[in-house]
C-alpha cells in the first residue's frame, strides 16, 4: 500500500526530488546516507521515486508517488498523463521534464488552429487540494501579470474534464543559462552581457510587485538566437501592501532549490525583492567562477543551509577552475585576473546575508555592471576597515542621525584607500602603505565621534549634534591630526572639502580643498597630473567662493605648465580647457565669450580624438552652453545634439543626459522650435525626478520649461507650473552656489509681468535680485534677473529706477562691449520698452534696431526676431511712420502663418494687431481700424491676466475707434473695462494712465 502523506511533506518530498536531480548518481548516493531529521524519514520513498525514474518506467514511477489524504478526489482522477493523450484542448507530444510538483509536456493544439508548439505545465493530480488550487491560481494570476521579451508567456490556462490543472506556456527550445554560456565558451563580458537581460527581466517582475523565489540557472533557458526567457513562477509571491503572506506562501520555501535560496528564505522568514537578488548573485557567481559560492564537503540539506547562514563566501576570483578557465575561452590566469577587483565586489554584495546590505534593487545591480562594462567606477565597494567604520556608527548611535548624509560622503573618500590597498596586495610596499592610510584615516574619524561623545556626555544633546558641527569638528582637528601618515591626510580633506560641497558651503570646501592641493604639492613633483587636476578641481570650486577671482590664475598657471611640457593633447589638457571655458562664459567679461568658444573648442577636438567618453559629452554640453550665451544658437545646437548622441551610446547615467537634453531645450526653444522644445523639458524634469535631483536642480528645470511656455504664448500654463512648485510663496529652498532659486523667482517675476500682474512680479523679481545680491552676485543670474526687473519699473512709471537698473546691468555685465550675447537682446527690448513708455520713439527704434541676430544662426520666427520685428513696429506708430508700421505688421503675419506651429507666436500677432489698428486709426483710417483692434482685445483676453494694463490698452485704443466712428456708449464701455483694471494696480506708469485719461476726455467732452 502506498503511504500517506500531508501537503507539507508533499511539499518536502517534491524539494527533496529537485535537490536529488541536480546530483550525479555517486553524489546522489552520499547525498541520501547524510539524511537527517525529517528528511531521513522521507528516503525509502524518495528511494523508490529515483529508481522508479532512473528505469524511465513512467508508469511504475507514477503509482509509487504517495496519496494525499483527500478522499473526495481519490475515485475522480483518471490516468495520467501520457504521450498521445490530449489535456485542456492540447494533445501531448512527448514529455520535456518532470519535478515535485508536476511535469511539463510539449503540446500542441487538438484542434490544429494554431500552429505553435506550447510548454504544457500539468501539475500532479494527486496535488489537487485547497493549497493547492490556491497555488495554481497565484502562477496564472502572476504570469498573467508578466509581459516582456524576456519571460515564456502564459498562452492559456484550465481544468479539463478529468480535473486535470494545465498551464499553457511559451515553448522555449533552448539551454539553460550555464549550459549555454560553457557550450559557446562565452567570454566573460558576453556573459555578463547575456546576464543583463536575465536582470531585464528580474526586474520587470519586480515592477509588477512579483519575486520569483526561485531563481537558479535551469529556470532561465537561452534560445539558439541567444535571447533570454525566465521560466517557473511556480512558487512565485505576490508582494502585498499589507506585507502578509498566504499559508502557501509561507510554506513555499520547501519547494525551492536550497543552493540558490536566500538566507531570509532558509529560515522561512518573509521575502522581498531582496531574496531574488541574492539567488541572482549566486547565478552571477556560478556563469564566473563555474562552480557555487558555497563550498560544502557532504551537500545535504543541513550542510547547504549551514552554508548560506554561517559560511565564508571566496570572492569568485579565487575559486575558478582550470576547466572553466577553457569554457570562458580565456587563460586561467588572465581568468582570476579580470574576475578580482569590481566584479568580485559587485557579486559579493548581492550576496550579503543581510538584506539591507544588497544591492536595493535588481536595477542597481544592473547600473553596477554595466558601469563595469564601460569602464566606469562601480558604486560597490568591498568589505574591509569600512566593515568596522559601520560597528563604530553603531557604537556611537547617537551621533549616527545627524551625520546620515555625511557618512554616504565618508563612505566615498575612506573605500578608495581601502580597495586600493586590496588591489595592490601583491606589492607588499604600496600595500603597506595603503594600509596605513585607511588605518589612519578611519582613527581620525573615530577621534571625531569619541570626541562628540565625550563632550556631550547627555545623549540628548549628542544626537542635535548636526551634521555641519560635525564637520566643522573634523575641519579644525585636521591641521594638526595625520602629519606622519600625509596620504591619509590628503584623502580625509578631499573628502571632507566634498562634504562642505554637499552642504552648499563653497568657501569652507575651497579652503580645505586648498589645503589638499598644497599637501599634494609637496607630495608629488612640479607638473605631475596630481597637482594639475586639483589645481583645476580647485579652480572649479573656487567659481561657486567668495575666492572666485582665484580661479582664472590657478587655471593660467596649469596652462603655462603644460604649455612647457608641450601637452596639448592629454586629458588633463582637455579638462582645463573646458574649466577654462566655463570659467569664461560666468565671468562673462568682455570678450570673454570668444575666448570661452576657443577653449571648449580645443577640449572636445582633443577629445573627439580619443575613443567616446563621457567627458566627450559633458565638453560638448558645455561647448553649446558657451554657444548659446553667444546667440550661436544653430552651432549650439549642433554641439548639444552631438552630446546627447555621445551620451546615449554610451549608456550615460540618465540624470547627466537629461543635462543635455535641458539645455537643448532651451536652445530649441530660442531658435522658435517650440514643439521640438517642450517634449525635450519634460524629459529632462523626468529623468532627473526620477534619479533624485534635488529640489534646487527640479526648480531649475521647472523654472526654465515655464519660460519655454511664456515664449510659446501659454503664459497661464506656465505660471501655473511655478506656483505648483511653491515659487513666490516663501516655500523656495535657499539661494545656492549657482542661483537657481533666484533665477527661479525671477522668472517667475518675468511671466507674472508679461500676464500683468505687475505688483506681484514687482515682489518677486526684487526677492531675487535681493537673494542673489546676499547669496552669490552671480553674472548668469544677474544678467536674467536685472533687464526684466527694470522692465516692471517701466510698467509701474517708476522711470528713474528702471534706468538705473538697467545702467546696473550694463556696467556690472559689461554688456556694452559685449554684443553677441542674446542677454544684450534681452538689454535692447526692455531699453526700447522704456523709451516707448517715456514716449522716446528715435530711442526705442535704436534700441530696437540694435537687437544681434547672426545670420545663420538664429531663424526668422524665433522670440528675438519676432520682439526686435514688433518693437519696431511700435516705435514705427509712435514717431507716426504709419505705413512703415503696417508692413512690418503684415511681414510678421505672413512668417507667423508659413511656421510649422503658429499658435506658439501668439503674443506677438497680438502685439502686432493692435499695431496695425493704432496705424489705421491715427492715419485717419476709422473704420478700417476697429477690426484689427478688437482682435487685439479679444487675443489679449484670450492669453493675459485679467487686469493686464496691456489689455487696458487694449481696451482704450478699441474705445477710441468706437467713439470716433460714433459709437459713443461702446466706448464708455470700454472706458470702464479699463478704468476697472486701473483700479487693480497699486500703480502704474503714467503712459498707461494718461491713455484712458485722454479716451475718458474725449467721450466726456464731445
Amino acid at each position: 500500500m502506498s503511504r500517506e502523506l500531508s501537503v507539507a511533506q508533499l511539499a518536502a518530498l517534491s524539494r527533496l526530488w529537485d535537490e536529488a536531480q541536480a546530483l550525479s548518481e555517486q553524489e546522489r548516493a552520499a547525498w541520501l546516507a547524510a539524511m537527517e531529521g525529517e528528511d531521513a524519514g522521507l528516503r525509502p520513498m524518495l528511494e523508490r521515486m529515483l529508481a522508479a525514474a532512473s528505469a524511465d518506467d513512467t508508469s511504475a514511477f507514477l503509482h509509487t508517488l504517495p496519496k494525499v489524504i483527500d478522499p473526495d478526489h481519490a475515485a475522480s482522477r483518471g490516468a495520467g498523463p501520457a504521450e498521445g493523450r490530449s489535456v485542456g484542448g492540447y494533445r501531448l507530444l512527448r514529455r520535456l521534464g518532470a519535478g515535485g510538483m508536476g511535469a511539463v509536456w510539449l503540446a500542441e493544439r487538438s484542434d490544429g488552429l494554431i500552429k505553435r508548439p506550447v510548454a504544457l505545465k500539468l501539475p500532479h493530480p494527486w496535488l489537487v487540494d485547497t493549497q493547492s488550487s490556491e497555488h495554481f491560481k497565484r502562477e496564472c494570476e502572476i504570469l498573467a501579470a508578466l509581459t516582456h521579451p524576456h519571460i515564456a508567456r502564459l498562452y492559456d490556462a484550465g481544468i479539463d474534464a478529468s480535473g486535470q490543472t494545465y498551464l499553457a506556456l511559451e515553448y522555449v527550445e533552448g539551454k539553460t543559462l550555464t549550459e549555454r554560456c560553457n557550450a559557446d565558451a562565452l567570454t566573460i563580458r558576453q556573459r555578463l552581457e547575456l546576464f543583463l537581460d536575465v536582470l531585464e527581466a528580474v526586474g520587470h517582475a519586480h515592477a509588477q510587485r512579483i519575486v520569483h523565489r526561485d531563481l537558479k540557472p535551469s529556470n532561465i533557458l537561452v534560445t539558439p538566437d541567444g535571447q533570454v526567457r525566465l521560466l517557473d513562477f511556480g512558487i512565485a509571491k505576490l508582494l502585498k501592501d499589507d506585507g502578509n503572506e498566504t499559508a502557501t506562501t509561507q510554506t513555499a520555501f520547501a519547494a525551492l532549490t536550497p543552493s540558490y535560496a536566500s538566507p531570509e528564505q532558509i529560515t522561512g522568514q518573509p521575502t522581498r525583492t531582496s531574496a531574488d537578488i541574492y539567488s541572482l548573485g549566486v547565478i552571477l557567481y556560478e556563469m564566473l567562477a563555474g562552480q557555487g559560492p558555497y563550498r560544502v564537503k557532504n551537500p545535504t540539506r543541513a550542510s547547504v543551509e549551514a552554508a548560506i547562514l554561517g559560511g565564508d563566501i571566496e570572492p569568485p576570483s579565487r575559486n575558478t577552475t582550470a576547466e572553466h578557465a577553457r569554457h570562458c575561452a580565456t587563460p586561467p590566469a588572465k581568468l582570476s585576473s579580470e574576475l578580482r577587483g569590481d566584479l568580485d565586489t559587485i557579486v559579493l554584495t548581492a550576496l550579503k546575508r543581510a538584506p539591507h546590505e544588497r544591492y536595493v534593487s535588481v536595477q542597481a545591480l544592473a547600473d553596477d555592471i554595466a558601469r563595469y562594462l564601460r569602464g566606469e567606477p562601480v558604486l560597490a565597494r568591498p568589505d574591509g576597515m569600512l566593515y568596522r567604520y559601520g560597528k563604530l556608527l553603531s557604537k556611537h548611535r547617537v551621533e549616527a542621525g545627524a551625520l546620515a548624509a555625511v557618512f554616504l560622503s565618508l563612505t566615498i573618500g575612506l573605500v578608495a584607500a581601502l580597495w586600493q590597498a586590496e588591489q595592490a596586495r601583491q606589492q607588499s610596499r604600496i600595500a603597506q602603505q595603503q594600509s596605513d592610510t585607511a588605518e589612519a584615516a578611519l582613527k581620525f574619524l573615530e577621534d571625531i565621534f569619541g570626541a562628540n561623545s565625550k563632550d556631550q556626555p547627555d545623549p540628548a544633546k549628542a544626537r542635535t549634534t548636526t551634521a555641519r558641527e560635525l564637520l566643522d569638528a573634523g575641519a579644525r582637528r585636521i591641521d594638526s591630526s595625520l602629519n606622519d601618515t600625509p596620504e591619509a591626510k590628503r584623502r580625509l580633506l578631499g573628502t571632507l572639502s566634498h562634504m562642505y560641497n554637499e552642504l552648499e558651503l563653497p568657501d569652507e570646501a575651497a579652503a580645505l580643498f586648498r589645503k589638499r592641493l598644497e599637501l599634494t604639492k609637496s607630495l608629488y613633483p612640479s607638473g605631475d597630473p596630481a597637482v594639475l587636476d586639483e589645481q583645476i578641481q580647485l579652480a572649479y570650486m573656487s567659481i561657486g567662493a567668495t575666492g572666485q577671482d582665484q580661479a582664472r590664475p590657478m587655471l593660467s598657471d596649469a596652462l603655462k605648465t603644460l604649455d612647457q611640457k608641450g601637452d596639448r593633447t592629454s586629458s588633463t589638457r582637455a579638462r582645463l580647457e573646458l574649466a577654462l571655458a566655463v570659467l569664461l562664459k560666468l565671468e562673462a567679461a568682455p570678450g570673454d565669450l570668444d575666448e570661452a568658444v576657443a577653449h571648449a573648442d580645443a577640449a572636445v577636438r582633443i577629445l573627439k580624438a580619443q575613443k567616446p567618453s563621457t567627458d566627450l559629452a559633458e565638453t560638448l554640453l558645455e561647448q553649446g552652453n558657451v554657444l548659446y550665451a553667444m546667440g550661436r544658437y544653430t552651432s549650439a545646437r549642433a554641439s548639444l545634439i552631438e552630446g546627447v548622441q555621445v551620451a546615449q551610446s554610451l549608456d550615460m547615467n540618465p540624470a547627466d543626459v537629461a543635462d543635455i537634453q535641458m539645455q537643448l531645450c532651451l536652445v530649441e526653444a530660442d531658435l522658435g522650435n517650440a514643439a521640438a522644445a517642450e517634449p525635450l523639458c519634460r524629459q529632462a524634469i523626468t529623468t532627473h525626478l526620477a534619479k533624485g535631483a534635488g529640489d534646487d536642480v527640479a526648480m531649475l528645470d521647472n523654472a526654465q520649461f515655464a519660460g519655454v511656455l511664456f515664449n510659446s504664448a501659454r503664459l497661464r500654463e506656465g505660471l501655473a507650473l511655478m506656483k505648483g512648485l511653491h515659487v513666490g510663496q516663501g516655500k523656495a529652498p535657499p539661494a545656492t552656489p549657482f542661483g537657481y532659486s533666484a533665477e527661479a523667482r525671477a522668472r517667475l517675476g518675468d511671466g507674472l509681468t508679461r500676464f500683468g500682474d505687475i505688483d506681484e512680479a514687482l515682489e518677486n523679481l526684487q526677492a531675487a535680485d535681493k537673494m542673489d545680491v546676499v547669496a552669490w552676485k552671480r553674472p548668469r543670474v544677474q544678467r536674467f534677473v536685472l533687464p526684466r526687473l527694470a522692465a516692471c519699473y517701466a510698467e509701474l512709471g517708476r522711470f528713474t529706477q528702471a534706468a538705473d537698473t538697467l545702467q546696473q546691468a550694463e556696467t556690472r555685465l559689461s554688456w556694452g562691449a559685449k554684443r553677441n550675447s542674446p542677454s544684450y537682446n534681452t538689454l535692447m527690448m526692455v531699453r526700447a520698452q522704456l523709451a516707448l513708455a517715456q514716449g522716446q520713439a528715435a530711442e526705442a527704434t535704436a534700441a530696437a534696431a540694435a537687437f544681434q541676430l547672426p545670420e545663420g544662426e538664429t531663424t526668422v520666427t524665433s522670440p528675438d526676431a519676432l520682439e526686435q520685428l514688433t518693437l519696431l513696429a511700435e516705435a514705427d506708430v509712435a514717431s507716426q511712420r504709419f505705413e512703415q508700421a503696417l508692413s512690418r505688421s503684415r511681414q510678421l503675419q505672413e512668417r507667423v502663418r508659413a511656421s510649422a506651429h503658429p499658435q506658439h507666436s501668439a503674443a506677438w500677432v497680438q502685439r502686432m494687431a493692435l499695431v496695425e489698428g493704432r496705424a489705421l486709426l491715427q492715419s485717419g483710417q476709422v473704420a478700417q481700424a476697429i477690426e484689427p483692434l478688437q482682435r487685439a482685445l479679444q487675443m489679449g483676453q484670450q492669453l493675459l491676466g485679467a487686469n493686464s494694463p496691456w489689455l487696458a490698452d487694449a481696451h482704450v485704443w478699441l474705445g477710441l475707434a468706437q467713439f470716433k466712428h460714433g459709437e459713443r456708449n461702446m466706448a464708455l464701455n470700454q472706458v470702464a473695462a479699463a478704468a476697472a483694471i486701473h483700479a487693480a494696480h497699486k500703480e502704474l506708469g503714467f503712459h498707461h494712465r494718461s491713455l484712458l485719461a485722454q479716451l475718458q476726455h474725449e467721450v466726456d467732452h464731445r
